[in-house]
């Protein structure tokens, strides 16, 4: 319900978003002060994903199991046998159009790699933003990340 709020209520026109604003969720937080205070947080922070004018993608990240781990331990194992290691991955993750025609992604329940600002964010419990290459990691079947060729 939250998505659709956002997608529905907060048009690009209405935010005046430019290229010249920092988005983060200071950002968010005060401009939805200022336009709508009575407007849920998580709608209007999709409201302003959507309508920003450049690549943006929102992720929710935790430690969790890959799917098939995640069936793994519903079916009776072996007592010798290890459990499966949870490792960060964005167990949420959402996408504005400038990203989606850009062809940047993060896949759901993708394994966010050590060395990006997820991680390192998480990590420190700590604000912090950075500019990610997306085009520098693959993810394969096993779930491991590796760097592309350029």
């Amino acid at each position: 319900m939250e998505r659709i709020a956002g997608d529905c209520g907060f048009l690009p026109e209405t935010l005046r978003l430019d290229l010249g604003m920092r988005l983060d969720f200071e950002f968010v937080s005060k401009l939805r002060t200022s336009i709508c205070p009575s407007a849920s947080e998580r709608s209007f922070l999709f409201g302003v994903l959507n309508a920003w004018p450049t690549t943006a993608i929102l992720v929710r990240a935790q430690y969790a199991l890959k799917v098939d781990q995640q069936r793994q331990l519903s079916q009776a194992t072996f007592a010798f046998r290890e459990p499966p290691k949870q490792s960060l991955r964005a167990v949420e993750v959402s996408t504005n159009l400038a990203a989606l025609e850009a062809k940047h992604r993060i896949h759901k329940n993708m394994r966010v790699p050590e060395n990006s600002v997820i991680h390192r964010v998480l990590q420190s419990q700590t604000a912090d933003s950075a500019i990610e290459d997306l085009s520098w990691c693959d993810q394969g079947k096993d779930g491991s990340v590796s760097r592309k060729p350029r």
